[in-house]
């Protein structure tokens, strides 16, 4: 039974938000390098729509570090300069051989990395990413452009966080889960927009849903979300929620702020179960 708590616990620490959000356990001592840095926005040939709105959010959201707008093509001539970081769609798959099975890690995300390993992507990842967000595919832009400009205030908003606070490695567990959840009891005044297709199959009955969650949740179209992304509502947040691992973001629609990260679970999957313990972590903050 011993061996089995410890192998729960260390499982929970190697799969928790620090692992998602911000990349790895000590990812963050990369921030004062990667501050130094000019990031480079990757553009991609044949997505239009994903480039024209990374180069908007950025311009419009990103005021840390300098920045410049590159097409993949060119990477190849800052990748191995770490006074560069690159703000990067990650879809690479990764083998890593065990004692007996072999496993394929695979990644799609949009990550921030610190250059200086190269041209492959699968020589980064996992505690090379200082921020990163999961998605089901890194080039279905359809599934989640509409709330890319979130996403982009909200890692960047983590970076502001890590530049306003003294942070080590004994340090930064507590203050990052302050930071992660400091205005939760604000959802309690928040509409939150789902859209449905982020959510698994069996939990899309709006209501159980309401039945589960009992603030304001409205299931909403893309354009819907993107409106308020666009008009930076404060009274409004949105879903989001990293396939194949129990990872949900609430997010609000002004400033990107992280409202709620859930930590993750063994589990590996989104359940009833996480929507109840988010309305308990309301009600217990208010």
């Amino acid at each position: 039974m011993r061996q089995m708590l410890m192998l729960i616990g260390l499982l929970g620490f190697v799969l928790s938000p620090l692992a998602g959000q911000n990349g790895g356990r000590i990812a963050f001592l990369q921030f004062p390098k990667i501050k130094a840095t000019t990031m480079l926005v990757v553009e991609y040939e044949g997505q239009p729509q994903y480039n024209e709105t990374i180069r908007q959010a950025v311009t419009q959201y990103w005021t840390l570090t300098p920045y410049k707008f590159i097409s993949a093509a060119e990477l190849t001539d800052y990748v191995k300069d770490d006074t560069y970081s690159m703000l990067v769609l990650d879809s690479t798959e990764k083998a890593r051989h065990g004692v007996e099975r072999t496993d394929i890690i695979k990644r799609n995300h949009l990550a921030l990395y610190l250059c200086g390993k190269g041209l492959d992507m699968r020589n980064y990842g996992g505690k090379a990413a200082l921020t990163q967000f999961q998605f089901r595919d890194a080039y279905a832009t359809e599934e989640y452009l509409y709330k890319l400009p979130g996403l982009v205030q909200a890692m960047h908003d983590y970076l502001l966080f890590l530049n306003t606070q003294k942070i080590t490695e004994d340090n930064h567990d507590k203050k990052y889960e302050a930071w992660r959840n400091r205005d939760v009891a604000t959802l309690a005044n928040v509409a939150l927009y789902v859209v449905t297709h982020d959510l698994p199959e069996d939990l899309r009955d709006e209501t159980q849903l309401r039945s589960w969650y009992q603030y304001d949740l409205q299931l909403v179209t893309p354009d819907e979300v993107a409106t308020a992304l666009a008009q930076q509502k404060p009274d409004i947040a949105f879903l989001h929620i990293a396939p194949n691992v129990t990872d949900l973001y609430i997010i609000s629609a002004q400033g990107g702020k992280v409202l709620y990260h859930a930590t993750p679970t063994i589990r590996g999957q989104f359940t009833k179960q996480d929507w109840v313990r988010l309305a308990a972590r309301i009600k217990a903050a208010n």
